[in-house]
């Protein structure tokens, strides 16, 4: 079993502490300058119709890898109903990190390290923090969706199902847990409001169809604690075959 840090707060993006991962975490994507492109993730990633089974990691992860296959690479499988089946990391990394308990949730880290055991993702891959600032998320959303870490407050549980808002709720030091979800867009609404839009692994039925709307001013005041993540990988992962095996029938 891999010796890693198990408080929450450095998952969260709260403590930085390199040097724990195997796959590395390799710096910190911060942008210098304002990003105006708004490059949204809907057409790529599968709709949320299934629900995250054992793991929000699992589920995040394969909704943030497929929907770069569709845009990049092959999207064929997916036309017919197939799509990456998220439970496989989740059973790989809780081999690895919890010795095969069935109680072992993910962190985000822990999820790349776990798809590249399997050949999902290269062994050469790259886990990249990035900076939770307007235009650092716009810069990284031009190329690829986001994984966010994060703790819940009582808000998620009564998302508005009309326009997705997330209602404000203090946050009671993660007493509602942690959670993992996929950032997908930034959207503005009246010149100075501005929102992140996330994907969801709680079921079409949560929120918009699935989707969340978070405001910029919450984010940037920390209540949701957020770790966000990409990753950067070496030639050839869009054309490797290993991933077609994790494939599951919708």
């Amino acid at each position: 079993m891999i010796t890693i840090n198990t408080n929450p707060a450095y998952w969260c993006g709260v403590i930085p502490e390199p040097g724990v991962l195997g796959v590395e975490e390799s710096g910190i994507i911060k942008a210098t300058e304002p990003c105006k492109e708004f490059f949204d993730w809907f057409p790529y990633v599968r709709p949320s119709i299934n629900q995250q089974g054992e793991s929000c990691v699992g589920w995040s992860f394969a909704h943030w890898f497929t929907g770069m296959q569709i845009r990049y690479g092959d999207p064929e499988p997916f036309d017919d109903g197939w799509y990456l089946d998220g439970q496989a990391v989740w059973i790989r990394g809780r081999e690895m990190f919890w010795g095969g308990d069935m109680k072992g949730g993910l962190y985000l880290p822990q999820g790349f390290r776990a798809a590249a055991s399997l050949g999902i993702i290269p062994n050469d891959s790259r886990i990249m923090r990035v900076a939770p600032d307007w235009d650092s998320v716009g810069l990284v959303l031009r190329d690829t969706p986001i994984l966010q870490g994060h703790a819940i407050h009582e808000g998620w549980f009564r998302a508005n199902t009309v326009n997705g808002c997330i209602d404000h709720a203090p946050l009671a030091s993660g007493s509602n847990g942690y959670h993992a979800t996929l950032r997908v867009a930034r959207l503005i609404q009246e010149a100075d409001k501005r929102f992140f839009v996330l994907q969801n692994s709680w079921g079409a039925g949560w929120a918009f169809a699935g989707y969340g709307v978070m405001s910029e001013s919450e984010d940037k005041e920390g209540l949701m604690q957020p770790g966000l993540y990409t990753a950067r990988m070496g030639p050839g992962w869009i054309t490797s075959q290993e991933w077609r095996k994790y494939l599951k029938k919708t």
